[in-house]
């Protein structure tokens, strides 16, 4: 199980996600095999967002969304994040 800051990933996610191009390669590893079970337009948004580092409103501008579009897509991303770590 992955922690960070004493806690675990599943429950600490957006954070483990704002500081991705920091963490160790096994850390990365496991995201980027989540990453890569995203269905589009998901994986864009988590491109742009926390690989990419785009505000909200940027990331919106270049997917053609509305900013409050994207606030629905990283909750659904944190949520399918919570079952891949605890589906170990």
């Amino acid at each position: 199980m992955l922690l960070c800051n004493k806690k675990p990933i599943e429950s600490n996610l957006e954070e483990y996600l704002k500081f991705y191009p920091f963490l160790r390669n096994y850390t990365k590893k496991e995201i980027d095999e989540f990453y890569g079970r995203l269905p589009e337009p998901y994986k864009t948004f988590f491109k742009y967002r926390y690989v990419e580092k785009k505000t909200m409103e940027q990331v919106a501008e270049k997917m053609n969304y509305s900013t409050r579009s994207m606030y629905e897509f990283r909750k659904k991303i944190l949520q399918w994040g919570e079952i891949f770590w605890k589906g170990d």
